[in-house]
């Protein structure tokens, strides 16, 4: 039971539950990105475009950019500056009070007081909070390897 396909299951049932995920136009046109530079991009598109539609997306509007300015400014005066289309998801994820925020890169969003402890991996989201996605045994079977990986 590979990790991509235990990750889709989960997002599935997360779907399935009525819980709803927001997705960040940034992220959209990063994904897209993404895609097109792929030999293979017209399924890649297709795939991606698939994926994408079962969320809701956010636009960057009038009230993002002035949260990303806010947090652009907060970030250039402590001397961390990261990536402009992160500090625009991060205030995606603050304007539309979403709970939490998933992401690969989460040191870059932690970087901002208002998140912290809002940020996971997508892999600490599931291992935290798997009692919305119902206790399975693949579960607990990830997370002792885990463990294990963690203290060798």
């Amino acid at each position: 039971f590979g990790e991509k396909t235990w990750h889709k299951s989960n997002l599935k049932k997360l779907i399935e539950r009525d819980h709803t995920i927001l997705l960040s136009t940034v992220t959209v046109s990063e994904i897209l990105t993404g895609s097109y530079l792929r030999k293979d991009f017209q399924k890649a598109l297709v795939t991606a475009k698939q994926i994408m539609g079962q969320f809701l997306w956010v636009d960057l509007d009038g009230s993002i950019a002035e949260k990303t300015g806010q947090y652009m400014a907060y970030l250039i005066t402590e001397g961390r500056i990261i990536e402009y289309p992160d500090t625009a998801i991060a205030a995606t994820f603050k304007v539309s009070g979403a709970d939490y925020l998933l992401t690969l890169n989460k040191s870059h969003f932690e970087s901002l007081p208002d998140l912290k402890g809002k940020v996971f991996t997508p892999k600490e989201f599931l291992l935290r909070f798997s009692s919305m996605f119902g206790a399975d045994k693949k579960l607990s079977k990830w997370k002792k390897s885990e463990d294990r990986a963690r203290f060798r």
